[in-house]
């Protein structure tokens, strides 16, 4: 054979294999089209699409209704769906081109036709709108990126189609179950006033109060708004790795088997919406596998369980002393009017007088204002080096210090501590929580720092406290 003449029998038998790959074969019977749309425009307007009905042999029905400008799964989860996905359904949909058409009177006539085509127990997908719907029924997947499917819609034919396989790959060959907004706290930011976290006796709270955040739980003081902060969009970021499973309507030995009944840990977020309050709660079950740091999960009220990553986890339950917040008074600096300090001297007062300070313990003396610049820098500025909450050693208490607002109302009343050889001082606001700071930020109870001469505070009203140790003042 010249080898001109087989190169045309291989040319003639590759256009063949390539005609039959995507048109299907001849057993499959049918007439072969010019491809053409399968749905008209009428049959499916893509923008007035409102519901989707998922059907599938053997599973829960999938039910997608819109809602405002995304999508919401009403059965089986009720969890938001990502829209970009829904889209990508409608959009293959309408774009379904027809190759091949195998009349409805011929599948009729043969029983075995539509169970060959897979259209005995298709999975169904249903569009509806305001003013109809049509349904799309899927068979079994061919060759060459093409499958079958039948129409159902008003004026069409129930032919078995030959069409491209795009809504078949996200219908079938996807799970529509990761469809969902894996976003666990998606309202968690501004609008938020509270979060709360409960692990058996552990207790984690933190409640917004106007502009500032503070701690309820396991004590009450208040919180270091950047950590709170942090936290905060750590909890808006935060996502589940994967969805799992779908859990039947009161299955509790399903609830059981993952640990969440009861769960193992509870997060709670309490945010304001236009309509009031609203809250969502995240249960923490138990490990995925023995000795694994993944967890099952699941959002209350929602019965999908999901896979929550080790990372993920880390990050949503701080420890409580991070949120603490660090500075040893929570007054403005500019709100303070009068600092009353009882020390190992005996009591003084420094009150704000127009643009400097006065003590009336020592009327004629000048106080200096930067000494005083640095206290209130100290007590307010200052973050301590680390948090206790130890109970305060009584031996420890070197001398108090108040703080008073211009309405004469207490700002702060802080009692200060220090350790014998003066390395570390310690004050606490009254709340059981220690800030502790080095030698170096101490607030100097000594009044000669200030100014005023050691004579002229009263020495009968000094406290019962320990000798200050030096603090460089």
């Amino acid at each position: 054979m010249r080898w001109s003449t087989t190169a045309a029998l291989l040319a003639a038998a590759a256009i063949a294999v390539a005609v039959s790959l995507r048109y299907g074969t001849a057993s499959e019977g049918g007439e072969v089209l010019r491809p053409r749309a399968a749905l008209r425009a009428d049959a499916l307007p893509v923008e007035r699409i409102a519901k989707i009905e998922i059907v599938r042999p053997g599973r829960r029905a999938v039910v997608l209704e819109r809602s405002g400008h995304g999508w919401i799964e009403r059965m089986p989860s009720g969890l938001p769906v990502d829209p970009f996905i829904v889209r990508e359904v409608i959009a293959a949909a309408a774009a379904l081109e027809v190759s091949r058409v195998v009349p409805a009177a011929q599948l009729d006539g043969d029983r075995a036709g539509r169970a060959r085509l897979g259209l005995d127990e298709p999975v169904a997908v249903r569009f509806i709108w305001d003013a109809g719907s049509t349904e799309v029924r899927l068979g079994r997947l061919g060759v060459a990126g093409r499958a079958f499917a039948e129409i159902l819609a008003a004026g069409e034919p129930r032919d078995a189609l030959v069409v491209g396989r795009d809504l078949h790959d996200l219908v079938i060959g996807g799970d529509p179950a990761q469809w969902r907004v894996r976003s666990l706290f998606p309202e968690a930011g501004s609008e938020a006033i509270g979060i709360r976290f409960e692990a058996g006796d552990t207790v984690l709270e933190l409640r917004r109060d106007r502009a500032r955040w503070e701690l309820a739980a396991p004590m009450a003081t208040r919180a270091d708004r950047m950590a709170a902060d942090a936290w905060l969009a750590t909890i808006a970021r935060a996502e589940g790795d994967a969805w799992i499973r779908d859990l039947e309507p009161g299955d509790e030995a399903g609830l059981r088997s993952a640990g969440l009944n009861p769960p193992a840990g509870r997060l709670t977020v309490r945010s304001r919406s236009g309509t009031g309050e609203r809250s969502r709660s995240l249960l923490v079950g138990a490990p995925l596998a023995v000795g694994g740091a993944d967890r099952f999960a699941m959002l209350d009220g929602h019965p999908a369980l999901m896979q929550l990553g080790a990372a993920t986890l880390q990050g949503l339950f701080p420890s409580p002393l991070l949120l603490v917040e660090p500075t040893a008074a929570g007054a403005a600096k500019e709100d303070i009017r009068a600092i009353a300090i009882i020390g190992p001297l005996g009591e003084f007062e420094l009150v704000r007088d127009l643009d400097g300070w006065r003590s009336p313990q020592a009327p004629d003396a000048a106080i200096d204002r930067a000494a005083v610049a640095t206290l209130l820098q100290r007590l307010v500025d200052a973050r301590a080096t680390s948090i206790s909450l130890e109970p305060l050693p009584e031996e420890s208490i070197v001398g108090r210090i108040r703080l008073a607002g211009f309405d004469a109302e207490p700002l702060a009343a802080l009692v200060v501590a220090a350790t014998p050889d003066g390395s570390q001082w310690a004050i606490d606001g009254g709340d059981g929580v220690l800030r502790i700071f080095p030698a170096s930020l101490a607030p100097s109870l000594d009044p000669r720092a200030y100014g005023i001469d050691a004579e002229s505070v009263s020495a009968a009203s000094a406290p019962a406290v320990e000798s200050a140790p030096s603090n460089g003042r």
